[in-house]
């Protein structure tokens, strides 16, 4: 009988709310359901398991037992980490963002256990030295980098010593059935979602282009969902702006997914993106796109007037011209809507598996 082959995931905390562990929870419940594999999430920082819906047959790990600093906790966390690997024969562990690459590599050491890093940040994202040093040194020392999308599988190839990159999307979460969702295009409502943070320009792009598109078409509303540091600033820049009637900050949403619906256009202004999952839940609902053409990420999800459109970064006024246009065409945005169902489909939670399946069958 083949023995089952053990698969880990690692991060800094697995549990919360947020992006990695969203996909995280898509892509590890596909492949407990579908395949023979046993699958350990490995978490940095203690967790509780809340947030998504987890399969039974996970394994859950905390490496640490209180939150300490990841300079202080790498060196206890990586003795446990190495026991751990050891004990459970792990033949491959995905390295789940930049901040736990040193961990990983030093616990891995002489042992058997393939290394895959798998960055959710845009490569050209990175601000801080360390950050950028982090890339190149995870990279030089793993099996294989997986990339989210095509633009940083290029930069990972020309710009580190990356020997093996492969190129896989996130997926889009199979909760979000299509078939049960008709688009409105007359909801007279624009959606914006994320973490309001500086690189999400909800405090400054965003307001702008409202006064713009809001100032000709009144009838309209803005509507951002999310939490975080800049809540407070945004909203003085909405009151200073005379705004608060029509563009409304909606705190986090836990059932994000039940409000797409409700909204006629999906707009996003980040400074840059690793994969955005809200394009593709958006998409996954019908809605035309419209998105700042920043390096990773949206031209990979948007097909420029076909299902939204792509705005030269950081053209205000375009991106008012373009949201402006939609909004006096009914029937562009029914095409958009249409088509989005169509794309959808490359994204879907099989296909992105079967790859995942594939890249660690070539490994073991």
């Amino acid at each position: 009988m083949t023995s089952k082959k053990k698969i880990g995931f690692v991060l800094t905390s697995s549990l919360h709310k947020g992006g990695i562990s969203r996909v995280l929870s898509i892509i590890s419940n596909e492949l407990c359901e579908f395949t023979n594999y046993e699958i350990h999430i490995i978490s940095f920082y203690p967790s509780v398991v809340s947030g998504y819906t987890w399969n039974k047959k996970i394994i859950f790990h905390d490496l640490l037992t209180s939150k300490v600093g990841m300079k202080r906790g790498i060196l206890p966390a990586s003795k446990k980490l190495r026991r751990l690997l050891k004990k459970h024969e792990i033949d491959i562990l995905v390295l789940c963002g930049h901040n736990v690459g040193l961990l990983s590599i030093l616990s891995s050491f002489f042992l058997r256990t393939k290394l895959v890093y798998w960055p959710h940040s845009s490569f050209s994202g990175y601000k801080l030295l360390t950050k950028y040093l982090n890339e190149r040194i995870n990279a030089a020392f793993v099996n294989v980098v997986v990339t989210l999308t095509k633009a940083d599988k290029t930069n990972f190839l020309q710009k580190t010593l990356a020997r093996n990159v492969v190129q896989i999307y996130n997926p889009i979460d199979p909760e979000l059935d299509i078939t049960y969702q008709k688009y409105n295009p007359n909801t007279k409502k624009i959606l914006s979602v994320g973490r309001l943070n500086e690189e999400k320009n909800f405090h400054s792009h965003l307001i702008e282009i409202a006064k713009i598109v809001l100032s000709k078409h009144e009838d309209y509303e803005w509507h951002i969902y999310g939490s975080g540091e800049y809540h407070e600033n945004i909203q003085i820049r909405i009151n200073e702006n005379k705004l608060a009637e029509k563009v409304k900050l909606m705190g986090h949403k836990s059932d994000i997914y039940s409000i797409y619906g409700d909204y006629s256009l999906l707009v996003m202004t980040s400074q840059f993106e690793g994969f955005p999952m809200t394009l593709l839940e958006g998409m996954s609902k019908g809605l035309p796109l419209l998105s700042f053409d920043v390096p990773t990420g949206p031209n990979e999800i948007i097909m420029e007037n076909k299902n939204g459109f792509l705005i030269p970064p950081f053209d205000i006024h375009e991106m008012a011209n373009k949201i402006c246009l939609l909004i006096e065409n009914t029937m562009t945005r029914n095409e958009f809507s249409k088509e989005n169902k169509n794309f959808v489909k490359e994204f879907n939670i099989k296909k992105i598996g079967n790859k995942w399946v594939s890249l660690f069958e070539s490994l073991i």
